[in-house]
């Protein structure tokens, strides 16, 4: 996928948490398009129960240097907060312009259900002007029963993004 100058090989989207069955949200990506520096998305989020807690979240951003070598992996950057509907609750052009296009609204708490992702716009020109490229990235998004801990979605993306030309 081309994203301004930028090529990116995206190696997995995975909305099941390597499969588990046990989550209670689950994601499946259907479309991704890139278009100059904005990627365009269409997707489904199943919702196996109704969650009527204040989720945890939890995002781990993990840079490596090889992807088939642990050993070349960092910490990159983390982020957590105990009040998700709050956030989610709140305009910001990170996130507004994808759950703004969810159908029906994606709003605490969650009814079992599906919920349709249609056309959802990312503007990924300001993460373009970090030192993305010559890494491969591992970004896992979580999130929790605040009472249990127990995992009711994770969110699992690898990447590389390099300048145009060969993917390592």
């Amino acid at each position: 996928m081309r994203i301004g100058n930028k090529r990116t090989v995206l190696d997995r989207l995975d909305g099941t948490c390597g499969g588990d069955k046990n989550m209670k949200i689950t994601f499946v990506a259907n479309n991704m398009v890139a278009q100059g520096k904005k990627i365009i998305m269409n997707a489904t989020f199943h919702v196996y129960e109704d969650i009527d807690k204040e989720l945890m979240l939890s995002i781990t951003i993990i840079r490596c240097r090889v992807r088939e070598n642990p050993d070349t992996c960092e910490h990159f950057h983390s982020f957590n907060t105990n009040k998700y509907c709050q956030l989610i609750g709140t305009k910001s052009p990170l996130w507004s312009p994808f759950f703004d296009h969810i159908t029906p609204p994606w709003r605490c708490p969650l009814k079992k259900g599906d919920y349709v992702v249609e056309d959802a716009v990312f503007d990924v020109s300001s993460f373009l002007l970090f030192p993305v490229q010559g890494w491969f990235w591992k970004v896992t998004a979580e999130q929790k029963d605040p009472d249990t801990k127990e995992k009711v979605f994770c969110l699992i993306t690898e990447a590389q993004v390099t300048t145009l030309g060969k993917i390592n």
